[in-house]
């Protein structure tokens, strides 16, 4: 009989590498950090570690899936001001922005966060 899970991403070694669950499905977020020029998004290449305890504590062989997790990169864009050539701005400048992320999780489509 299965008692817990245990599940780890890219590391088995260090010391909170393994986490536990007693959930037969969970949502993990995957880091996407390396920019690919030809996508237009950014991806990692990820390894999940997943394996069983059972009720005398022993604990299955861990299956090991390698995958890539992909996300496109989200658009932002300069609402206000309007651009215009030549443009002479005052020395103190309110500027608005907006951004749409089409892989976002929420349903706005929202970017997380902003860079200035």
């Amino acid at each position: 009989m299965v008692r817990w899970f245990e599940w780890a991403v890219d590391d088995t070694i260090s010391e909170q590498a393994w986490h536990r669950t007693e959930l037969f499905d969970e949502d993990i977020d995957f880091q996407s950090s390396t920019w690919n020029e030809g996508e237009e998004g950014y991806e990692d290449w990820h390894t999940f570690y997943l394996r069983a305890v059972d009720d005398q504590y022993a604990r299955s062989v861990s299956a090991k899936p390698f995958f890539n997790a992909h996300t496109i990169a989200p658009t932002s864009r300069i609402v206000r001001p309007t651009p215009e050539v030549d443009a002479k701005w005052a020395k103190l400048v309110r500027i608005s922005w907006a951004g749409e992320d089409l892989d976002a999780t929420n349903p706005e489509k929202r970017p997380v966060a902003y860079e200035i």
